[in-house]
């Protein structure tokens, strides 16, 4: 995970589930995260105040970063969909009992019926859902169910939630993810015939060598609903054996469920619901750290300072974060830097290291499986610096094209005295 704070620099323990914690924020929140409230997630965990990293695109089948600005990584959870979440407005039940209806506009019920009335003929059980809730901010609906055609019971689940169309929200959400950060066999991006926007991936739920496959649909309307669809082949998103080789729907047949015309009177009226509800009552609380340098900005210098020979075979980046692979003749490597001001509460955490005559501190590291995702033979190292204005720059460089991924070389492309210059390099503070 890209530079998510070590376990020491969090205000309180991580429970080592992302999405959770995600859950818990967006809760807080009423689900509905604009594009100035991002940069208070952070992958791996939630950030307190300004001991923060902003999180990035790795979420598998598409960008949770994406989904949070769009309401909908508050019901995958906590186990709204297809898990045992207890929260208010969740609900549970073995097919035929009944499901209660939500004081929203879009009930957990209706919510079921329509995912239910879109798939192919089989056997459906473990009906689940959210309505939209009542009061400000709302609740995002969902529905889940299981559904077995004859070869093997498989987990679908569906999340309705908004985005902005003109503040880029849109576009994060409907962008393939970069393949540095995410294990996927395909992903398509496509303009439907209406309008609507759309991304199918077939990816995996945590890695192609474990867990289940995970294929989604997301489509953008052109009203900025987001109407977004999984499937798996197993009948629990976590823990649970494969019962098939592949989850039940194809991708075209996946695209053509989440883009369905029956979605959008649903989604016309949970849009409505939410612009009766107004902004949830304690939006704003959480401290907005400051702006960082853009990522094209972070991408230029980082690509300024690379060795020479170190040819760009993918890039990506964010506000304050950028990654590059490298790759110099002797495989691919991941080279990815935080650039963030403010960070002067962090300082102790770094007092293992050396302090330079200047008063800036660093901490230099070599791992094995440094992003505990058991990539075979991976190492990680990092050079950790942190200036007496409370300017802070990490670079990170792996013996993998990716995170999580198997190593294809001995060690990572540039060497620890290559990172640390980079790390120190004046231009940074010139971006930050």
């Amino acid at each position: 995970m890209p530079f998510a704070p070590r376990e020491e620099e969090r205000g309180a323990p991580p429970t080592g589930d992302f999405e959770q914690e995600l859950g818990a924020v967006l809760r807080r929140t009423g689900g509905a995260l604009g594009p100035s409230d991002r940069a208070v997630l952070v992958e791996g965990g939630l950030a307190r105040g300004r001991r923060r990293v902003v999180l990035r695109r790795v979420a598998t089948g598409g960008t949770v970063l994406a989904l949070a600005a769009a309401g909908l990584v508050g019901g995958y959870a906590g186990g709204l969909l297809g898990g045992s979440g207890g929260e208010r407005g969740s609900v549970a039940a073995e097919s035929p009992v009944p499901l209660p209806s939500q004081d929203g506009a879009v009930s957990a019920r209706r919510m079921v019926d329509t995912l239910t009335a879109l798939l192919p003929e089989g056997e459906v059980t473990r009906r689940s859902g959210r309505g939209s809730g009542s009061g400000p901010g709302g609740s995002a609906p969902t529905a889940s169910v299981v559904h077995d055609d004859g070869r093997g019971a498989a987990l679908i689940q569906v999340g309705l939630g908004r985005t902005g169309l003109a503040d880029g929200t849109a576009e994060q959400l409907l962008t393939c993810p970069a393949k540095a950060y995410t294990d996927v066999d395909d992903c398509r991006e496509s303009t439907l015939g209406n309008g609507s926007r759309a991304m199918v991936v077939e990816g995996y739920v945590y890695g192609r060598d474990r867990g289940a496959r995970q294929w989604r649909a997301t489509v953008v309307t052109p009203s900025g609903a987001v109407i977004d669809v999984s499937e798996y082949n197993a009948p629990e998103e976590k823990g649970a054996e494969a019962t098939r080789e592949d989850p039940p729907l194809s991708s075209e047949a996946l695209l053509a469920l989440a883009s369905d015309p029956s979605w959008l009177p649903v989604a016309r009226d949970y849009l409505a619901d939410l612009a009766d509800q107004g902004p949830p009552p304690d939006a704003g609380e959480e401290p907005r750290p400051p702006a960082g340098p853009s990522a094209g900005e972070v991408l230029t210098t980082l690509k300024g300072l690379l060795p020479e020979g170190a040819a760009v075979v993918e890039e990506g980046g964010d506000s304050g974060f950028g990654f590059v692979v490298v790759d110099d003749g002797r495989g691919g490597s991941l080279v990815q830097i935080n650039v963030q001001s403010g960070m002067e509460d962090l300082r102790g955490h770094l007092s293992g290291g050396e302090t330079l005559p200047d008063g800036t501190l660093v901490s230099e590291r070599q791992e094995e499986d440094p992003d505990q995702k058991g990539g075979r033979g991976a190492v990680g190292w990092t050079v950790d610096t942190l200036r007496p204005d409370g300017f802070r720059v990490v670079v990170m460089a792996f013996n993998a094209p990716g995170q999580g991924q198997d190593a294809v070389r001995p060690t990572p492309a540039l060497t620890m005295e290559q990172l640390r210059a980079l790390a120190l390099d004046p231009a940074w503070h010139a971006r930050g």
